[in-house]
């Protein structure tokens, strides 16, 4: 939606949103979705996706790839009008929903809506059994962790984890691989602090603190600002 404010002359609206989803028939052939900086909108202008079977991937952030996920002041996109859009979505028998990034505000605020959505999604996710990508695996993403009342498979629905929620967990940021609990907890699987992703070792190409006595963990990816002594 990045190239769309030269089209529109401005600022991202609902209503600029609706017309291109509308016009192009988005909830037939519309696959990969991202709002980057389109910090105006509530989210009603994605009505026309309601019931969707063959969006892929929506990303809800308001951000670049590569940038942190805060905005200031905080966005108006509202999550008790987005998230019935979502479970619409796959609610549908032939839905194909894999990635849903989220607000960082919707993050913070922990609803009982949005943890519900999450906790029915990593369901759909797990009953869809996808393959681990790690070499030699053969494991379905997420399941021991579900089977375990840990979490929800790929995304993070517990409210209790401060760091994780409304993540996904179980999927490189980089290569967009997915993963089990198993091979992420035998790996290598930073987390990058400024975008707030996971990578996977093969993409793993991390910065840490530039001061020698700093006891951080704290590190970023390669393509986020370097950190520098705190």
């Amino acid at each position: 939606m990045n190239d769309m404010k030269d089209l529109f002359g401005g600022d991202i609206t609902d209503d600029n949103i609706r017309w291109v989803l509308i016009c192009t028939d988005a909830v037939h052939h519309l696959r990969t979705l991202k709002l980057t900086n389109c910090v105006g909108v509530t989210g009603v202008g994605l009505s026309p996706l309601v019931g969707s079977t063959v969006l892929e991937s929506i990303d809800l952030s308001l951000v670049g790839a590569n940038e942190s996920p805060i905005i200031n002041p905080e966005p108006p996109i509202s999550v008790e009008i987005v998230v019935p859009i979502l479970e619409s979505i796959i609610d549908m028998e032939e839905n194909v929903l894999l990635k849903v990034q989220l607000p960082k505000k919707w993050r913070i605020e922990k609803s009982d809506i949005l943890t519900n959505f999450l906790r029915k999604f990593g369901r759909v996710l797990v009953d869809r059994e996808i393959d681990c990508c790690g070499y030699n695996c053969g494991e379905i993403c997420g399941v021991a962790r579900t089977r375990s009342g840990a979490g929800s498979a790929l995304v993070c629905s517990d409210v209790a984890n401060v760091n994780q929620y409304g993540l996904v967990t179980f999927a490189c940021s980089g290569c967009n691989d997915n993963y089990c609990s198993s091979c992420q907890d035998s790996h290598y699987f930073p987390f990058c602090e400024v975008c707030e992703k996971f990578f996977c070792e093969r993409c793993a190409d991390m910065n840490y603190c530039s001061n020698d006595n700093c006891q951080s963990l704290m590190s970023t990816c390669s393509q986020c600002v370097k950190l520098e002594s705190w």
